[in-house]
């Protein structure tokens, strides 16, 4: 009885600290849905890719032991890889706004 208690437990326990970070990458989806003026569609298509990405992100940048080289060289992968799915759901001109954004979220990491 306690092994099944301390299960749900832990269960449920993730299932909490999980809603943070879906929340995140819905917030950042809101964001960009504005700043590109995107189509509900273009929105539902973009928002798990962000949710994806946060958590990645996050624990980058919560890492202590590496410098603030090492986690922008890092954070930059994750974002190559996410711009590889986002593109083909831009507009040539949504994808520069999204480049400059970028560009704008990798200068901002110490």
């Amino acid at each position: 009885m306690n092994y099944r208690f301390a299960a749900c437990a832990t269960l449920v326990l993730c299932l909490a600290a999980s809603v943070p970070l879906m929340a995140q990458g819905a917030d950042e989806a809101t964001k960009v849905s504005q700043m590109l003026n995107l189509s509900p569609q273009q929105e539902s298509q973009l928002t798990p890719i962000l949710q994806d990405e946060a958590p990645k992100v996050r624990d980058i940048k919560n890492d202590t032991h590496l410098s603030g080289d090492d986690k922008k060289d890092r954070i930059k992968k994750v974002y190559e890889q996410s711009d590889k799915l986002v593109k083909p759901i831009l507009t040539p001109i949504q994808w520069k706004q999204w480049e400059t954004y970028r560009k704008t979220q990798l200068a901002g990491i110490k």
